[in-house]
Protein backbone atom coordinates (compact mmCIF):
# COMPACT_ATOMS: atom_id res chain seq x y z
CA UNK A 1 0.00 0.00 0.00
CA UNK A 2 1.40 3.36 -1.01
CA UNK A 3 1.38 6.43 1.14
CA UNK A 4 -0.70 9.44 0.12
CA UNK A 5 1.19 12.65 -0.57
CA UNK A 6 -0.25 14.43 2.43
CA UNK A 7 2.54 15.77 4.58
CA UNK A 8 1.84 16.76 8.18
CA UNK A 9 3.67 19.92 9.18
CA UNK A 10 3.64 22.03 12.34
CA UNK A 11 1.23 24.61 10.91
CA UNK A 12 -0.96 22.27 8.87
CA UNK A 13 -0.75 19.85 5.95
CA UNK A 14 0.63 19.89 2.43
CA UNK A 15 -1.61 17.91 0.10
CA UNK A 16 -1.06 16.81 -3.51
CA UNK A 17 -4.22 15.69 -5.34
CA UNK A 18 -5.60 14.96 -8.78
CA UNK A 19 -9.12 15.32 -10.16
CA UNK A 20 -10.87 14.70 -13.47
CA UNK A 21 -13.03 17.08 -15.51
CA UNK A 22 -15.13 14.68 -17.60
CA UNK A 23 -17.91 16.20 -19.69
CA UNK A 24 -20.42 14.39 -21.90
CA UNK A 25 -23.46 15.98 -23.59
CA UNK A 26 -23.33 19.07 -21.33
CA UNK A 27 -23.12 16.90 -18.19
CA UNK A 28 -20.22 16.73 -15.75
CA UNK A 29 -19.11 13.62 -13.87
CA UNK A 30 -18.93 14.33 -10.12
CA UNK A 31 -18.45 12.64 -6.76
CA UNK A 32 -21.15 13.18 -4.14
CA UNK A 33 -20.17 12.39 -0.56
CA UNK A 34 -22.47 11.34 2.33
CA UNK A 35 -22.48 14.90 3.75
CA UNK A 36 -23.88 16.16 0.41
CA UNK A 37 -20.63 17.75 -0.80
CA UNK A 38 -20.16 17.51 -4.56
CA UNK A 39 -16.70 17.65 -6.11
CA UNK A 40 -14.75 16.24 -9.01
CA UNK A 41 -13.75 12.57 -8.91
CA UNK A 42 -10.13 12.09 -7.90
CA UNK A 43 -7.94 11.83 -4.84
CA UNK A 44 -4.47 12.01 -3.38
CA UNK A 45 -1.34 11.23 -5.32
CA UNK A 46 0.72 8.40 -3.81
CA UNK A 47 4.42 8.58 -3.04
CA UNK A 48 6.46 7.66 -6.16
CA UNK A 49 3.40 8.05 -8.41
CA UNK A 50 3.13 10.63 -11.18
CA UNK A 51 0.01 12.77 -11.34
CA UNK A 52 -1.09 11.05 -14.56
CA UNK A 53 -0.66 7.62 -12.93
CA UNK A 54 -2.67 8.94 -9.98
CA UNK A 55 -5.59 10.18 -12.08
CA UNK A 56 -5.69 6.88 -13.98
CA UNK A 57 -5.76 4.95 -10.68
CA UNK A 58 -8.29 7.24 -8.98
CA UNK A 59 -10.79 7.15 -11.86
CA UNK A 60 -10.48 3.37 -12.08
CA UNK A 61 -11.02 3.07 -8.30
CA UNK A 62 -13.99 5.43 -8.28
CA UNK A 63 -15.78 4.41 -11.48
CA UNK A 64 -14.43 0.99 -12.40
CA UNK A 65 -13.52 2.50 -15.80
CA UNK A 66 -10.29 3.49 -17.52
CA UNK A 67 -9.79 7.21 -18.18
CA UNK A 68 -9.26 7.70 -21.91
CA UNK A 69 -6.81 10.31 -23.24
CA UNK A 70 -6.11 12.17 -19.99
CA UNK A 71 -4.65 15.64 -20.53
CA UNK A 72 -3.56 18.05 -17.82
CA UNK A 73 -5.44 21.29 -18.29
CA UNK A 74 -5.53 23.07 -14.92
CA UNK A 75 -3.64 23.38 -11.67
CA UNK A 76 -5.24 24.88 -8.58
CA UNK A 77 -3.27 26.06 -5.57
CA UNK A 78 -5.77 25.63 -2.79
CA UNK A 79 -5.49 27.14 0.71
CA UNK A 80 -8.24 26.08 3.11
CA UNK A 81 -9.07 25.19 6.70
CA UNK A 82 -10.56 21.80 7.53
CA UNK A 83 -9.79 21.20 11.22
CA UNK A 84 -6.27 22.32 10.28
CA UNK A 85 -4.70 24.43 7.53
CA UNK A 86 -4.11 22.84 4.14
CA UNK A 87 -1.86 24.00 1.35
CA UNK A 88 -2.90 21.86 -1.59
CA UNK A 89 -1.79 21.43 -5.20
CA UNK A 90 -4.61 20.02 -7.33
CA UNK A 91 -3.82 18.75 -10.84
CA UNK A 92 -6.95 18.55 -12.99
CA UNK A 93 -7.09 16.35 -16.06
CA UNK A 94 -9.61 16.28 -18.88
CA UNK A 95 -10.52 12.91 -20.32
CA UNK A 96 -13.34 10.55 -21.20
CA UNK A 97 -14.73 7.32 -19.81
CA UNK A 98 -17.40 4.96 -21.14
CA UNK A 99 -20.81 6.54 -20.51
CA UNK A 100 -23.05 4.72 -18.03
CA UNK A 101 -25.97 5.84 -15.86
CA UNK A 102 -24.21 4.43 -12.74
CA UNK A 103 -20.61 3.65 -11.84
CA UNK A 104 -19.43 1.10 -9.32
CA UNK A 105 -15.85 1.44 -8.20
CA UNK A 106 -13.96 0.41 -5.09
CA UNK A 107 -14.89 3.68 -3.38
CA UNK A 108 -18.66 3.40 -3.99
CA UNK A 109 -19.35 2.88 -0.28
CA UNK A 110 -18.27 6.44 0.63
CA UNK A 111 -19.30 8.38 -2.49
CA UNK A 112 -21.70 8.31 -5.41
CA UNK A 113 -20.32 8.95 -8.88
CA UNK A 114 -22.97 10.60 -11.04
CA UNK A 115 -23.60 13.03 -13.89
CA UNK A 116 -24.93 16.54 -13.22
CA UNK A 117 -25.87 19.18 -15.80
CA UNK A 118 -23.06 21.67 -16.40
CA UNK A 119 -25.57 24.35 -15.41
CA UNK A 120 -25.20 23.06 -11.82
CA UNK A 121 -21.42 23.48 -11.75
CA UNK A 122 -21.82 26.12 -9.01
CA UNK A 123 -22.61 23.25 -6.60
CA UNK A 124 -19.00 21.99 -6.78
CA UNK A 125 -16.63 22.38 -3.85
CA UNK A 126 -14.30 24.15 -3.68
CA UNK A 127 -16.05 27.08 -5.33
CA UNK A 128 -13.01 27.80 -7.54
CA UNK A 129 -13.93 24.73 -9.65
CA UNK A 130 -16.65 26.84 -11.30
CA UNK A 131 -13.83 28.62 -13.17
CA UNK A 132 -13.12 25.38 -15.05
CA UNK A 133 -16.50 25.61 -16.78
CA UNK A 134 -15.48 29.02 -18.14
CA UNK A 135 -12.37 27.73 -19.90
CA UNK A 136 -12.71 28.01 -23.66
CA UNK A 137 -9.13 27.25 -24.71
CA UNK A 138 -8.67 23.67 -23.52
CA UNK A 139 -5.28 23.18 -25.17
CA UNK A 140 -3.61 25.60 -22.75
CA UNK A 141 -2.63 24.82 -19.18
CA UNK A 142 -4.60 27.02 -16.76
CA UNK A 143 -3.57 28.04 -13.24
CA UNK A 144 -5.83 29.23 -10.43
CA UNK A 145 -5.30 30.12 -6.79
CA UNK A 146 -8.07 29.57 -4.26
CA UNK A 147 -7.59 31.18 -0.86
CA UNK A 148 -10.26 30.24 1.65
CA UNK A 149 -7.82 30.40 4.57
CA UNK A 150 -4.12 31.17 4.73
Amino acid sequence: MSEDLTVKMNAGKLNIRVAAWIVHDDNLLVSQFPDGTISLPGGRVHLRETSIEAIDREILEETGMQLDTPKLFAVIENFFLEKEYFHEFLFIYRGQIPIQPKYYGQDSSNQIIKWIPLTQVNELKPDILVKLSEIVEIEELHHFTNIEAK
